[in-house]
């Protein structure tokens, strides 16, 4: 038989603890040297790699108007930017002003409504617009001097947008108080045919394109767009756009001959129809009357205007 001794727990115990301390050191120093640098991860795959982060794109403006532009309060709107930025009105393009808020009231067909440095410029008054050199402000107008309807303008034709805001600019002429916009047109335009729909009722088909004649360039585009709005009794606007433009040379050395057509209708205030008929009967035997009749009336209108430009630069 072998002979077995029992430890001591207080030994056994102590064993324990100093064994894995023992093994750890053991483990570094038999560790060899370059382990001591941190370990290489193996390269991912170019697969992978392009999964994880992918292509960074940051895009800005690229006109530098420091030294030609005469005060902070002008600027420009490229091109690149105003691609980039959804147009639900086509008065929105004017946004892109800093500062300026363009909004409507009472339904779509008409000029938006302008807001600039604490200013309510009602439909445009001193705020004076050009499309392409072209006065948009209408002198006289029952809604209001300044009036400014851009509904006939293409968004996808704005080639960029040259802006003043305050009344240190005497070049912007009548209604530029507060500010003004100068809106460029393209001369070329890739072959495009686009298709919108909302859930107002809203439809748009926009096409355009252009091609050499004569030595320069000729571009057309048009629209058919219809929205009804979320009201009860539905806007039913419609509206028809068109250009023609013909370009030669440069931006510096060139001329260009352009026409617009536009035509809208939408319902408007100015005549009744009948919308709700309610009858409320009575008795009166005096008069051989058997009732009498209440109506109540609303009123609703079709409005149209039609305009053409022409404009030679």
């Amino acid at each position: 038989m072998v002979a077995t001794r029992q430890l001591p727990i207080g030994m056994m115990v102590l064993v324990l603890s100093v064994a894995p301390a023992m093994a750890h050191a053991d483990s570094v120093s038999s560790a060899p040297e370059d382990q001591s640098q941190p370990k290489r991860r193996p390269a991912p795959s170019s697969a992978t790699d392009e999964a994880q982060t992918g292509d960074i794109v940051v895009t800005a403006s690229t006109l530098d108007l420091l030294g030609a532009a005469r005060t902070s309060s002008q600027g420009s709107i490229t091109r690149q930017e105003i691609e980039r930025r959804p147009v639900y009105r086509t008065g929105q393009l004017l946004e892109t002003v800093p500062g300026l808020t363009v909004t409507a009231h009472s339904g779509e067909g008409k000029a938006n409504q302008y807001l600039l440095r604490g200013f309510n410029l009602d439909h445009g008054t001193d705020f004076a617009t050009f499309v392409d050199g072209m006065p948009v402000n209408q002198r006289t107008h029952a809604h209001g001097q300044g009036y400014t309807d851009l509904n006939f303008l293409l968004p996808e034709l704005v080639g960029g947008i040259d802006f003043t805001k305050g009344t240190y600019f005497a070049t912007a002429g009548d209604f530029s108080a507060v500010g003004s916009a100068h809106l460029g047109i393209v001369d070329t335009l890739r072959p495009t045919v686009s298709l919108g729909a909302g859930t107002v009722g809203d439809r748009r088909l926009f096409a355009g394109g252009s091609i050499r004649v004569g030595g320069g360039m000729l571009l057309g585009a048009g629209e058919i767009f219809h929205l009804d709005g979320p009201w009860d009794h539905p806007d039913d606007f419609r509206r028809y756009n068109g250009v023609l433009r013909w370009s030669t040379g440069s931006a510096t050395d060139g001329m260009s001959l352009t026409a617009m057509g536009s035509c809208g209708s939408i319902l408007r205030p100015g005549q009744c129809q009948p919308l709700l008929d309610l009858t409320v009967s009575t008795s009166d035997t005096s008069s051989g009357s058997d009732g009498t009749g209440m109506h109540w009336w609303a009123s609703r209108s079709r409005r149209t205007e039609r305009a053409a430009s022409f404009a030679f630069d």
